[in-house]
C-alpha cells in the first residue's frame, strides 16, 4: 500500500510551495479568453447550438479559471517583491513573509492559490463545521461558502492533497487514492440522499488532518533514507485512518 515514488520528495516540495451565460455572451468570453492567452480568436459564433448547458458551463468555468490563474501568475511576482522588500527592511519576520507571499499559480492545481494569511485558519473552521454535522449536505456547503476564503481553502486542500498523494504513491497506493477521491466526487455530485455525509465519517476529520500534517512535514525536508522510511509509515498511518475511521459501509469494503 505504502509504495513511495522515488521522485516524490522533490516533486512534492514544489507543489507544496460564476458564469452560466449562453449564446453571444459565452462567445464573447471565449474570444476574450483566446486573446488573453495569446491565441488567435477561434470561431465560436454558434457555440450554444452544438453544446448543452452542462458542457457549456464546464467550458466557461474552465476558461474563467485559466484566465484567473493567468492573471494571478502575472500579479504574484510584483506582490512578492513588495513582501520581500518589507522583509529586507525588517518590517516583518520570516514567518510573516511566508504567510504573506502569494504562490506562483503556475502549477497543476485548477484554481487560483491565495496567500496563506488569507486561508490558514479557514480550513480548521471548515473542519469544525463539518465535524458538527448538524446540516444536510447542501446546508453544510452553503455554510462553508458564506466565506469566500473558507471555500477557497477547502477547494485548494482537496486538489492539493490529491495531487501530493498521487505524486508520492505508485501502483496500488496511487490507485487507492484515485478511487477514494473519485468516491468523494461522486458522493458530492449525488447529493439527493446526503450520500457524502452517509459515506464518509466527517467527525474523524481531525485524525486525517493530523496524519496529513505528519506526512507533508516529512516531504518538505531533504530526502534521506530515514525520512523515506518515515514517509512510508506516515502514508500507512493515513491509509489506516481513512480506511477504518473515515470510510463508511460499502465504501470501506470497496477500498
Amino acid at each position: 500500500m505504502a509504495a513511495i515514488s522515488k521522485s516524490s520528495f522533490s516533486t512534492t516540495q514544489e507543489e507544496l510551495a460564476m458564469i452560466t451565460s449562453e449564446g453571444d455572451e459565452a462567445t464573447a468570453i471565449l474570444i476574450s479568453h483566446d486573446a488573453v492567452m495569446g491565441r488567435s480568436p477561434a470561431t465560436h459564433a454558434s457555440l450554444s447550438s452544438w453544446v448543452d448547458d452542462d458542457v457549456l458551463y464546464g467550458i466557461l468555468m474552465g476558461c474563467v479559471v485559466e484566465k484567473d490563474k493567468f492573471d494571478a501568475a502575472q500579479f504574484s511576482p510584483f506582490w512578492n517583491e513588495i513582501i520581500a522588500n518589507l522583509r529586507e527592511e525588517d518590517y516583518i519576520t520570516n514567518l510573516e513573509m511566508e504567510l504573506l507571499q502569494m504562490p506562483k499559480n503556475k502549477g497543476n492545481l485548477p484554481m487560483v492559490q491565495w496567500p496563506l494569511f488569507l486561508l490558514a485558519s479557514k480550513i480548521f473552521l471548515a473542519k469544525d463545521i463539518a465535524v458538527e454535522r448538524r446540516d444536510s449536505q447542501d446546508e453544510l456547503w452553503e455554510r462553508i461558502t458564506r466565506d469566500d476564503y473558507m471555500k477557497y481553502a477547502v477547494v485548494e486542500c482537496y486538489h492539493a492533497i490529491k495531487l501530493i498523494l498521487t505524486e508520492v504513491l505508485v501502483g496500488e497506493g496511487r490507485m487507492w487514492v484515485e478511487r477514494v477521491f473519485e468516491d468523494i466526487r461522486e458522493s458530492i455530485e449525488n447529493n439527493s440522499n446526503d450520500s457524502f455525509l452517509n459515506n464518509f465519517e466527517l467527525s474523524k476529520l481531525p485524525l486525517v488532518i493530523t496524519r496529513l500534517t505528519a506526512l507533508t512535514g516529512i516531504l518538505k525536508e531533504t530526502e534521506t533514507s530515514e525520512l523515506e522510511k518515515g514517509a512510508v509509515k506516515a502514508v500507512q498511518d493515513l491509509y489506516d485512518v481513512v480506511h477504518h475511521d473515515i470510510l463508511v459501509g460499502d465504501k470501506r469494503s470497496e477500498s
